[in-house]
């Protein structure tokens, strides 16, 4: 699979021109490189994508939990392509962390572990030049933290959302649990687990939707049995 590349042009002389090259699918543009760090590397099994994602950090990995609930997320895509640019004569390059496809449109994100460290004036410029030129293309840019996301008073729901995301519901109980809601509107995760057998597996099973994106929770704090639960788009799907 070949690499293409997308010209961004500008008339601004604050903002050159660049070159942003990625695969079709937004494939990673380098590979994961193990054993030669101090960060963490691996692979976290996406449900929502299907595929393991690659990480080169735990603050990649946490983002990727909060990617994989956020049921706004269609798909997400890791180091999905690098942008290329001249700066005051000096080539730059910059490969993002994450590329969400939101129902909203495109949405980049440069994750780190903490804020406590600093950006040097150089790192913000090259990521003030990039913030600049996807927004040409209709792209967002956001900056990030895992330290935000663990200490944030939705993260006990998303990580329980994640351990149980391998949870199998089939798709007769997934048209089940759509149109239970359907009829409606809303419901709670005690009286849904109830209708996937109950107990422990019958919550797990239910909270494996939302990665799927038939249903989505309000999150805004740990699951509990009154947490509302609504349709998400997939879910929308099976009772249209």
């Amino acid at each position: 699979m070949e690499l293409l590349a997308r010209h961004i042009e500008s008339r601004d002389p604050a903002i050159p021109p660049a070159i942003m090259s990625h695969y079709p699918d937004y494939a990673p543009v380098r590979k994961l490189v193990t054993g030669r760090r101090a960060q963490p590397t691996g692979l976290f099994p996406s449900v929502k994508n299907g595929r393991g994602m690659e990480y080169e950090s735990s603050g990649e990995r946490f983002g990727f939990w909060q990617a994989e609930v956020e049921t706004r997320v269609r798909h997400y895509f890791e180091q999905p392509f690098t942008l290329k640019w001249i700066e005051a004569g000096k080539r730059r390059e910059y490969t993002p962390d994450r590329l969400e496809e939101r129902t909203s449109g495109w949405t980049v994100i440069e994750m780190k572990y903490s804020a406590e460290k600093k950006f040097d004036a150089d790192y913000t410029q090259k990521l003030e030049v990039a913030s600049a030129l996807l927004a040409k293309i209709g792209m967002r840019f956001e900056v990030d933290t895992a330290e935000r996301l663990k200490t944030s008073p939705e993260f006990p729901a998303i990580e329980e959302i994640v351990y149980s995301a391998s949870f199998v519901v089939d798709q007769f109980e997934r048209v089940e649990v759509a149109e239970y809601l359907k009829r409606r509107e809303t419901s709670s995760v005690g009286e849904l687990a109830e209708l996937l057998g109950g107990g422990v597996d019958g919550r797990a099973r239910l909270l494996s939707l939302v990665p799927r994106r038939v249903i989505a929770l309000e999150l805004d704090g740990e699951v509990k049995i009154d947490t509302p639960v609504s349709l998400a788009e997939v879910g929308l799907g099976y009772v249209s």
